[in-house]
């Protein structure tokens, strides 16, 4: 063959490895991401901290029962605390000995496989995966309700696994394969696991209504940002059983609170009758005085009050009838949003107790920034704090609020309209 024909057939053979090449390429870049239909919730497991880095692609490959811990892990230490060392190190495998794998095991996810393996990188199928999530929400003490399974192919599951699967489908946790199927003994995904593992939180923590959270996020914004918290979660933390205890010891030690009936009444009370209710008096004897009798005042008084006097004067000057009232108005919504996170009341019921508060502040303040503003004097006159010092509480919690002010997803400015 001449030459230039074998050097066609080369350049030929080179665009074909090539082509070739980047086909691979691509399909191996696309099995390395989810599915278009799993894409966004993996996205928020993700930022939820429910998802180690290592399981972090390839999601469309089959899941291993130590990747399944691996997962079961992060979500419940997120909900409940980190396990010690002493509940999960008397569990060993001969197989393995994966942190996690042992740790699930300590909380009752997952068992052996017998002869003291666990068989780590053994696939689970649907049915295992379903009694798996069940285990997990029962390990943190919020068990799904039992329902009866409708798939087509219920018979085909495992006896072991028949009240999971009712709980999946009635909590929508898990759905079936098309056609009411269920497919027990089909394997699972990644990507299904990460998901399923992220519609159980949602279960746990249902969406908020967008109104109530719009307010409750700008009124409790300072306070979140100034504990370290979350100031764009409902309540400064998701509801768990470790942020219930959070939240109780909170209202406990701060408010008195230890029941559903306490929280109900220090809102009910308080949301007309707080301490605005003492910023009124003290503002109006301090009012009511001549020029002579207020300087007299202040010659008696002490240290705190001879400060308190001028600075409840100049508070009540500046606010009128508004007063302290968003500071107790703030302080009401936060209440229901703990009493909420701490167990203690249904979201309605939080939803019920915040209204009476939002609509007050709705009709005497036009803005987050003058609701604010007034917030802020009543912390200053409540904490009996001395707004010229640099080094303060008051300056501290205003420096935070100056610093997230603009942020509409904390501070939404519809609510106003």
């Amino acid at each position: 063959m001449k030459k230039h024909v074998w050097k066609r057939l080369l350049s030929a053979l080179i665009v074909l490895v090539m082509s070739l090449s980047a086909v691979s390429f691509s399909v191996a870049g696309a099995a390395d991401l989810p599915a278009t239909w799993a894409e966004k919730d993996i996205e928020k497991a993700v930022t939820l901290g429910f998802v180690p880095a290592n399981l972090q692609s390839a999601y469309a490959q089959p899941i291993t029962r130590a990747e399944f811990c691996a997962l079961a892990i992060a979500f419940y230490q997120k909900m409940v605390g980190n396990i010690s060392s002493s509940e999960f190190t008397k569990f060993e495998f001969t197989d393995t000995n994966d942190i996690n794998v042992r740790k699930a095991a300590a909380i009752d996810v997952v068992n052996g496989v017998g002869g003291g393996k666990f068989a780590p990188n053994a696939g689970i199928t649907r049915e295992q995966a379903a009694t798996m999530l069940s285990r997990l929400a029962d390990a943190v003490s919020i068990p799904l309700p039992d329902r009866e399974a409708t798939f087509s192919d219920i018979g085909s599951v495992e006896s072991w696994a028949y009240d999971a699967v009712g709980q999946m489908q009635a909590s929508g946790i898990m759905q079936g394969v098309g056609e009411n199927a269920f497919s027990p003994k089909g394997q699972y995904q990644r990507q299904q696991s990460i998901v399923t593992i992220l519609r159980l939180f949602e279960v746990l923590n249902p969406d908020i209504d967008p109104y109530y959270l719009s307010w409750a996020l700008g009124c409790s914004a300072i306070l979140a940002s100034r504990n370290k918290a979350d100031p764009h979660q409902f309540g400064m933390y998701f509801r768990s059983p470790a942020n219930a205890e959070l939240e109780k010891s909170m209202l406990r030690r701060d408010w008195g609170c230890e029941s559903r009936e306490d929280i109900i009444d220090a809102i009910s009370r308080m949301t007309d009758y707080g301490h605005n209710i003492s910023f009124a008096e003290a503002y109006s004897i301090v009012n009511s005085l001549s020029k002579e009798e207020y300087e007299a005042l202040l010659a008696l008084s002490g240290d705190m009050d001879r400060y308190m006097w001028p600075l409840t004067k100049s508070i009540g000057d500046k606010w009128g009838e508004k007063q302290i009232k968003a500071w107790d108005w703030f302080r009401m919504i936060h209440l229901a949003g703990w009493g909420y996170v701490a167990g203690y009341l249904q979201l309605d019921e939080a939803y019920e107790l915040m209204q009476p508060s939002i609509d007050r502040l709705h009709s005497t303040f036009s803005s987050w920034e003058e609701a604010c503003d007034n917030y802020m004097d009543g912390y200053a006159w409540w904490s009996r704090t001395d707004v010229s010092q640099t080094f303060s509480e008051y300056k501290s919690r205003l420096s935070i609020y100056q610093g997230i002010m603009e942020d509409t997803t904390l501070f939404d400015p519809s609510v106003w309209k």
